[in-house]
């Protein structure tokens, strides 16, 4: 399964699937989880590291949002 999943994104052609991170974490999360499970009995923190890639990506997203509000809010 997990071969197959890469094998189909390398067929995925639209950029916008590629720049936007909610795209990418909805096309590939089977892929993300199918690979932390083959991982997970080694080393449980490196099943999790493609997972904690693309949350981390998303913070990055939401804290600019989160420091608007803020900013909006004080001043």
């Amino acid at each position: 399964a997990v071969y197959a999943l890469a094998v189909a994104a390398i067929f995925l052609r639209s950029r916008s699937v590629w720049e936007d991170v909610y795209a990418f974490g909805r096309v590939l999360t089977p892929f993300l989880v199918l690979t932390g499970l083959e991982y997970f009995a080694a080393s449980p923190w490196l099943a999790f590291a493609p997972m904690f890639l693309v949350d981390t990506r998303i913070s990055l997203n939401l804290v600019a949002q989160i420091a608007g509000i803020f900013r909006g809010a004080i001043g």
